[in-house]
């Protein structure tokens, strides 16, 4: 089983892993597809599309040679889209989180954000890698998504509850590949990713309650806790593949007239929230504490600065004395006062700014900007078909 990897270096520095470890981790690794390179990406996609992917359409190919045979399910975008784009931005999101999340916890340990002792953030990166590396919870992801459609695959005779692929097919290899194991372990993935996002938002969560020191002048405006917002680079890409593959999927819906095309603003808007939600509502809790910084921060600062030009108002306009006034520091530290207040009246109340917004929108948003070309042209299929009948079967 994989060792929890918190560790103090050098008594500063507390190494944090979100992602390396769990039954799935320890698989990967024993295949050798995890070197902790730039390669791993890679790997690992490659030998999910081969699992997932590959056979359904080589069970496809093969029952075009029957008369009866089908180009219907070689159409369903979803079914591509999942495995070779969203997981490849699965397994890209894993790897920045596990950077960002591990630097992110660097900084908390080293800086001098936290009053108590390092040991306190310590124990809590390694309470959140034993969740991380419990088998328990992996084990009954995949056994509930197995099961899940194991179940609607028998009751119903349905790859999935909501039609992405052409309607009236007769059940067929490629179709029970996809319902009995393409479609799971693509769930797994996700719901194994979520999971990891959810062990670091508890992990934010116990962070936030520790007695902090916030430093209300700090130039990340966020107090010095504006390294908790990069993970959101990460997440961005785990919610990039999920709005892929909705965008597939109603694509599909549309072009075989499940859905109307009118429906696609409201469900939009309402993944983009979701989206942020997800994203920057792990650092809400910090909120508080970013706001008793600038009220805390607020009178003695304006103290000091109303004491300090008072001081330099005596010095250099008051007297009209200007010997010296070229060779003094008193005209840059004013500068640098001024800075300083402007900072502190610059501090977020939450550890985030409109830049973390943007890209979570962004990475929602471009997989929906094919639905308008799918929704103004309901024949999608059929030119599809056409397609593949070209360049497979020369017709």
């Amino acid at each position: 089983m994989q060792q929890p990897s918190t560790a103090i270096a050098g008594h500063n520095t507390v190494e944090f892993s979100l992602t390396r470890g769990g039954p799935f981790h320890d698989l990967m690794r024993k295949l050798r597809l995890i070197h902790f390179d730039q390669y791993d990406v890679v790997r690992k996609s490659l030998l999910m599309i081969a699992i997932g992917w590959l056979p359904i359409e080589l069970f496809t190919a093969l029952e075009l040679r029957e008369p009866s045979g089908q180009l219907g399910f070689w159409t369903v975008m979803s079914i591509h889209v999942r495995y070779l784009i969203a997981i490849p931005l699965f397994f890209t999101a894993e790897a920045m989180l596990e950077r960002c999340c591990r630097s992110a916890i660097a900084c908390i340990s080293e800086g001098a954000s936290v009053r108590s002792t390092r040991e306190s953030v310590l124990s809590l990166a390694r309470e959140a890698e034993q969740a991380r590396s419990s088998p328990v919870s992996e084990l009954v992801l995949l056994a509930s998504v197995l099961a899940i459609h194991a179940s609607i695959w028998y009751f119903t005779g349905r790859a999935a509850l909501v039609h992405d692929y052409p309607p009236s097919r007769t059940p067929t290899l490629g179709i029970a590949w996809y319902a009995l194991l393409s479609l799971p372990l693509f769930n797994f993935l996700l719901l194994r990713s979520l999971r990891q996002w959810f062990i670091w938002t508890q992990l934010l969560w116990r962070i936030s309650r520790l007695p902090m020191r916030l430093v209300p002048t700090h130039p990340d405006h966020s107090g010095g806790l504006g390294h908790l917002a990069e993970p959101t680079y990460g997440v961005a890409l785990l919610l990039a593949g999920m709005s892929a593959v909705v965008a597939a999927s109603w694509g599909s819906a549309v072009a075989y007239g499940h859905i109307e095309p009118t429906s696609f603003a409201l469900r939009i808007v309402i993944m983009i929230l979701f989206g942020e939600l997800v994203a920057l509502g792990p650092l809400v809790p910090f909120t508080g504490l970013l706001w008793s910084a600038r009220l805390e921060g607020s009178d003695p600062y304006s103290g000091f600065a109303a004491t300090y030009t008072r001081l330099f108002e005596l010095r250099w306009v008051a007297t009209r004395d200007q010997n010296g006034l070229l060779g003094t520091n008193d005209i840059s530290a004013l500068a640098d006062l001024i800075s300083s207040y402007e900072s502190l009246h610059r501090l977020r109340v939450v550890p985030f700014g409109r830049e973390h917004v943007l890209v979570v929108f962004v990475a929602i948003i471009v997989p929906m900007l094919p639905l308008p070309l799918i929704a103004s042209n309901l024949s999608i299929s059929e030119a599809m078909n056409h397609l593949v009948e070209v360049l497979i079967l020369g017709s």
